[in-house]
Protein backbone atom coordinates (compact mmCIF):
# COMPACT_ATOMS: atom_id res chain seq x y z
CA UNK A 1 0.00 0.00 0.00
CA UNK A 2 1.45 3.31 -0.55
CA UNK A 3 -0.75 6.39 1.01
CA UNK A 4 -0.34 9.95 1.44
CA UNK A 5 -0.16 10.77 5.03
CA UNK A 6 0.57 13.76 7.28
CA UNK A 7 3.93 14.14 9.75
CA UNK A 8 3.10 14.55 13.27
CA UNK A 9 6.98 14.52 14.35
CA UNK A 10 9.59 12.74 13.90
CA UNK A 11 12.24 10.93 16.51
CA UNK A 12 16.12 9.01 15.98
CA UNK A 13 16.77 5.80 17.58
CA UNK A 14 19.98 4.16 15.89
CA UNK A 15 21.28 6.69 13.63
CA UNK A 16 17.42 6.00 11.73
CA UNK A 17 14.75 8.74 11.70
CA UNK A 18 11.56 7.39 12.35
CA UNK A 19 8.45 9.79 10.96
CA UNK A 20 5.03 9.52 12.92
CA UNK A 21 2.37 9.41 10.66
CA UNK A 22 -1.67 9.69 10.10
CA UNK A 23 -2.57 7.70 7.27
CA UNK A 24 -4.78 9.64 5.56
CA UNK A 25 -8.47 7.64 5.56
CA UNK A 26 -7.03 5.71 8.08
CA UNK A 27 -8.07 5.67 12.23
CA UNK A 28 -3.83 4.82 13.54
CA UNK A 29 -0.33 6.13 13.24
CA UNK A 30 2.40 4.64 12.24
CA UNK A 31 6.22 5.57 12.70
CA UNK A 32 7.74 3.90 9.88
CA UNK A 33 11.38 4.61 8.74
CA UNK A 34 12.16 7.62 6.74
CA UNK A 35 14.00 6.42 3.50
CA UNK A 36 16.56 9.65 1.95
CA UNK A 37 19.63 9.79 -0.15
CA UNK A 38 22.63 9.09 0.97
CA UNK A 39 24.42 11.76 2.89
CA UNK A 40 21.69 14.10 3.19
CA UNK A 41 20.01 14.53 6.38
CA UNK A 42 16.65 16.46 7.22
CA UNK A 43 14.06 16.18 9.55
CA UNK A 44 10.53 17.31 8.59
CA UNK A 45 8.55 19.73 10.27
CA UNK A 46 5.02 18.82 12.12
CA UNK A 47 2.25 18.47 9.75
CA UNK A 48 3.90 18.53 6.29
CA UNK A 49 2.33 15.74 3.89
CA UNK A 50 4.11 12.44 3.19
CA UNK A 51 4.07 9.42 1.03
CA UNK A 52 3.96 6.44 3.45
CA UNK A 53 4.14 2.68 2.02
CA UNK A 54 4.59 -0.66 3.05
CA UNK A 55 7.18 -2.60 2.27
CA UNK A 56 7.62 -6.43 1.04
CA UNK A 57 8.81 -7.57 4.63
CA UNK A 58 5.98 -7.88 6.49
CA UNK A 59 5.03 -5.06 9.20
CA UNK A 60 8.10 -2.72 7.53
CA UNK A 61 6.59 0.69 6.41
CA UNK A 62 8.73 3.47 5.21
CA UNK A 63 8.27 7.25 4.35
CA UNK A 64 9.64 8.09 0.76
CA UNK A 65 9.39 12.09 0.59
CA UNK A 66 7.43 15.09 1.86
CA UNK A 67 5.10 17.54 -0.64
CA UNK A 68 7.78 20.44 -0.74
CA UNK A 69 5.49 23.70 -0.78
CA UNK A 70 8.92 25.88 -0.27
CA UNK A 71 9.83 25.22 -4.18
CA UNK A 72 11.59 27.98 -5.80
CA UNK A 73 14.58 25.97 -7.99
CA UNK A 74 13.84 26.82 -11.79
CA UNK A 75 14.67 24.45 -14.57
CA UNK A 76 18.09 22.92 -13.84
CA UNK A 77 18.72 24.65 -10.14
CA UNK A 78 19.33 22.99 -7.31
CA UNK A 79 18.58 24.05 -3.73
CA UNK A 80 18.65 22.97 -0.15
CA UNK A 81 16.71 24.98 2.50
CA UNK A 82 15.72 25.34 6.20
CA UNK A 83 13.12 26.45 8.25
CA UNK A 84 11.70 27.13 11.79
CA UNK A 85 9.58 24.67 13.03
CA UNK A 86 6.23 26.35 11.88
CA UNK A 87 7.93 25.82 8.16
CA UNK A 88 9.23 29.49 7.62
CA UNK A 89 12.21 30.00 5.87
CA UNK A 90 15.27 30.41 7.48
CA UNK A 91 18.31 29.89 5.58
CA UNK A 92 19.47 28.12 2.13
CA UNK A 93 22.06 26.46 -0.34
CA UNK A 94 20.67 27.41 -3.97
CA UNK A 95 22.60 26.15 -6.92
CA UNK A 96 21.16 29.03 -9.62
CA UNK A 97 21.41 27.36 -13.70
CA UNK A 98 23.42 30.58 -14.07
CA UNK A 99 26.26 28.79 -12.45
CA UNK A 100 25.96 30.66 -9.18
CA UNK A 101 25.82 29.34 -5.53
CA UNK A 102 23.18 31.82 -3.17
CA UNK A 103 24.37 31.47 0.56
CA UNK A 104 22.05 33.42 2.84
CA UNK A 105 18.78 34.09 4.66
CA UNK A 106 16.96 34.74 1.41
CA UNK A 107 14.64 32.80 -0.65
CA UNK A 108 14.88 35.74 -2.74
CA UNK A 109 17.63 35.79 -5.70
CA UNK A 110 17.52 39.33 -6.03
CA UNK A 111 18.70 40.36 -2.31
CA UNK A 112 22.08 38.52 -2.67
CA UNK A 113 23.74 41.53 -4.32
CA UNK A 114 27.28 40.74 -1.78
CA UNK A 115 30.26 38.41 -2.62
CA UNK A 116 32.72 36.26 -1.47
CA UNK A 117 35.80 36.94 -1.93
CA UNK A 118 38.81 34.37 -3.08
CA UNK A 119 40.98 34.51 -0.29
CA UNK A 120 44.45 33.79 -2.15
CA UNK A 121 43.61 37.07 -4.51
CA UNK A 122 43.14 39.07 -2.07
CA UNK A 123 46.06 38.14 0.09
CA UNK A 124 48.13 38.62 -2.44
CA UNK A 125 46.79 42.42 -3.05
CA UNK A 126 46.66 42.85 0.64
CA UNK A 127 50.44 41.51 0.94
CA UNK A 128 51.59 44.17 -2.17
CA UNK A 129 49.93 47.04 -0.16
CA UNK A 130 51.82 46.07 3.02
CA UNK A 131 54.88 45.87 1.32
CA UNK A 132 54.03 49.20 -0.21
CA UNK A 133 53.57 50.93 3.27
CA UNK A 134 57.20 49.53 5.10
CA UNK A 135 58.78 50.78 1.71
CA UNK A 136 57.01 54.00 2.49
CA UNK A 137 58.30 53.67 6.25
CA UNK A 138 61.73 53.01 5.71
CA UNK A 139 61.67 55.72 3.33
CA UNK A 140 60.37 58.27 5.51
CA UNK A 141 62.39 56.89 9.33
CA UNK A 142 65.76 57.75 6.68
CA UNK A 143 64.60 60.65 5.23
CA UNK A 144 65.88 64.00 6.21
CA UNK A 145 65.92 68.05 5.12
CA UNK A 146 68.38 70.49 4.63
CA UNK A 147 68.81 73.01 7.13
CA UNK A 148 69.74 76.29 5.88
CA UNK A 149 71.00 78.44 9.18
CA UNK A 150 69.40 81.85 9.72
CA UNK A 151 71.74 85.53 10.04
CA UNK A 152 74.96 83.29 8.51
CA UNK A 153 76.86 84.87 6.42
CA UNK A 154 77.17 83.72 2.56
CA UNK A 155 77.41 81.15 1.30
CA UNK A 156 75.97 78.85 3.54
CA UNK A 157 76.12 75.14 3.28
CA UNK A 158 73.15 73.41 3.80
CA UNK A 159 73.42 71.44 7.12
CA UNK A 160 71.20 67.97 6.86
CA UNK A 161 68.75 67.02 9.75
CA UNK A 162 69.02 64.18 11.73
CA UNK A 163 66.17 61.62 10.49
CA UNK A 164 62.50 61.77 12.79
CA UNK A 165 62.84 61.78 16.25
CA UNK A 166 59.81 59.05 16.22
CA UNK A 167 60.27 56.43 13.67
CA UNK A 168 57.18 54.77 12.38
CA UNK A 169 57.32 51.24 12.75
CA UNK A 170 56.58 48.80 9.81
CA UNK A 171 53.05 47.56 9.07
CA UNK A 172 52.21 44.01 10.67
CA UNK A 173 48.72 43.94 9.70
CA UNK A 174 47.49 40.67 8.36
CA UNK A 175 44.53 38.87 6.83
CA UNK A 176 45.19 35.21 7.21
CA UNK A 177 42.99 34.64 10.17
CA UNK A 178 40.48 35.50 8.06
CA UNK A 179 40.52 32.46 5.79
CA UNK A 180 37.47 30.15 5.62
CA UNK A 181 39.75 26.73 5.25
CA UNK A 182 36.53 24.62 5.19
CA UNK A 183 34.45 26.95 2.12
CA UNK A 184 36.54 26.55 -1.21
CA UNK A 185 36.56 28.09 -4.84
CA UNK A 186 38.59 28.26 -8.27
Amino acid sequence: MIALARTAGSAIASGIRRVKTLVFGKSYTRNPTEIAPYGYDASPIEGINSLYCDTTVNGVTVTVGYVNTHQKAATGESRIFATDSTGAFKFNVWLKSDGTVLIGDSDTPASYTNFLTKFNELKTGFDTLRTEVNAMVTAYNAHTHLYIPPLVPAPVTPIPTAPPVAPQVPATATIDASKATKIKTI
